[in-house]
């Protein structure tokens, strides 16, 4: 974010206007006096009411874009609580009017939102465990991939592990594959040609990557009758396949949280029907789309939820079972191999501010960082704090 408003940019101009205009909202709104009115307001019109906060100088932009798109949610209570309550009182009232009123501050907002929506979302989700390898090959490696400069992980170069990652573990791209299949009087159906692809997809890049899970120091001396051994790759990853055909198409585990539709809302015919038919819709959404068809003849348009499959795996006994020990043990250092640096930048950060210079161990300073990373905020979790103060008395 600091490059794009730094001088000789050609955008620089109009984001440092964009983000004088937007503080004053946050000056006007965001505390004391002003915040009082401004709640009061947006509740007695009911209308949408989204805490301002100031802008952000990081060079993580998400932060940034946080600012404008609680303006742009709240923008009718802001100037209804302006127009009522500060308008005709303000000092430098004609600047202000134009800053926060100004027909161009609101093309501004929309233009700028619809340009860095994409792009933000790129980012955040590129930090999720469970989407990393998918961002990265999509919005990284693109047409270019003879043109980056790799770093390695086991030998393998940075690009080619995430896109192997992308064609062992993608649960959308597996999702396709699964589109392929009907259900008739409760078997499962596909063609010779699509069954091939399917139990083929992924295979060669899962046994290189098994090798490596096997030769791992923990996994080397963990249970002795599991069957981490390399030649047994096959029957492990075909093992995470027919779990997921089991999940879609017979309801193992019973998960009924796996879909949401186009509003993020869940989909209650899984409990009231059964699916019959998936089609992947062409999308431009990062989200690949499917249209769900269930028994009882409804369509719903609906996005995969990854994080609770994902979850499941470990959390439902009866998928975890289905699974077996060895493809969660591949899936966690799969999950744990790459991630977004600023996982690790925000970890160190938290470890920086418990250092303290003489007398604290190495141990000490691990441990008190870990459950700073770990623990939530205290100011949202009071009943905890009190339970805390309760057994430290003063």
């Amino acid at each position: 974010m600091a490059d794009l408003w730094e001088v000789g940019n050609p955008v620089s101009s109009l984001i440092k206007r964009l983000i004088k205009r937007a503080n004053r909202f946050h000056t006007m709104f965001g505390s004391g006096h002003g915040h009082e009115k401004y709640k009061g307001m947006t509740d007695a019109l009911n209308l949408k009411v989204l805490e301002t906060v100031t802008f952000a100088t990081t060079r993580f932009f998400s932060l940034s874009f946080d600012q404008w798109k609680k303006i742009y949610e709240s923008y009718k209570g802001l100037i209804q609580t302006y127009r009522r309550c500060r308008e005709d009182c303000d000092d430098d009232e004609d600047e202000t009017r134009y800053q926060v009123r100004g027909e161009d501050l609101a093309v501004d907002f929309c233009g700028m939102l619809d340009i860095l929506q994409p792009v933000v979302s790129l980012m955040i989700r590129a930090q999720v465990l469970a989407k990393h390898w998918q961002e990265i090959n999509a919005g990284r490696l693109g047409n270019n991939e003879d043109e980056q400069e790799p770093g390695t992980f086991q030998s393998l170069s940075v690009p080619n592990i995430t896109k192997e990652f992308y064609n062992m573990f993608d649960l959308e791209k597996a999702f396709t594959h699964l589109c392929n299949f009907t259900v008739k009087n409760r078997k499962l159906i596909m063609s010779r040609e699509h069954k091939i692809e399917w139990e083929i997809d992924g295979v060669e890049e899962f046994n290189s990557f098994f090798k490596v899970v096997c030769n791992l120091p923990h996994v080397r001396s963990s249970d002795s009758l599991l069957m981490l051994l390399p030649q047994n790759s096959v029957i492990v990853f075909k093992r995470l396949k027919d779990t997921l055909e089991n999940i879609v198409w017979f309801g193992l585990g019973n998960r009924v949280d796996l879909f949401v539709d186009l509003k993020g809302n869940s989909v209650p015919e899984f409990k009231e029907s059964h699916l019959v038919s998936i089609i992947a819709l062409d999308s431009e959404s990062l989200d690949q789309v499917f249209s769900l068809e269930f028994a009882l003849g409804v369509v719903v348009k609906a996005k995969l939820q990854e994080d609770n499959l994902i979850a499941s795996f470990y959390n439902n006994n009866i998928i975890f079972e289905s699974l077996g020990k060895e493809m969660c043990i591949s899936l966690d250092v799969a999950l744990a191999a790459g991630g977004c640096e600023a996982i690790v930048e925000g970890f160190y950060g938290v470890v920086t501010a418990h250092k303290k210079s003489g007398g604290q161990g190495n141990d000490v300073l691990v441990e008190r960082a870990i459950v700073d990373w770990s623990i939530p905020d205290p100011i949202i979790c009071p009943k905890t704090m009190t339970e805390i103060g309760n057994l430290y008395p003063l």
